[in-house]
């Protein structure tokens, strides 16, 4: 009987690529079930622009409004806006949420 002995490299390597296989099945599976963002507390400090590309890279289509400390704006929803208000020194002074 002529059987081939695996060397330890490739089992190393298989169990290796088999458990990043599962990292990565595991991690799609957490962003499928894991909630739409409506707010991002973490842009707060950053300047609109930023905040933008940071927010853009969760909803995808999105139009922005950015908005000065202190002024009025509507009461409507709308679900693919999102209100940045800035400071005087064009930072975002409080958590941005669509809206």
């Amino acid at each position: 009987m002529n059987m081939k002995v695996i060397p330890s490299t490739h089992l190393f390597i298989f169990a290796l690529l088999f458990i990043c296989f599962l990292a990565m099945a595991d991690q799609k599976a957490a962003s499928a079930t894991r909630a739409p963002k409506n707010e991002w507390p973490e842009v707060v400090g950053l300047t609109a622009e930023e905040a933008q590309n940071r927010i853009k890279q969760d909803m995808g289509v999105v139009h922005f409004q950015v908005v000065p400390q202190g002024n009025f704006v509507t009461m409507d929803h709308r679900p693919q806006r999102v209100r940045i208000f800035i400071d005087p020194d064009n930072k975002v002074s409080r958590p941005p949420r669509i809206g």
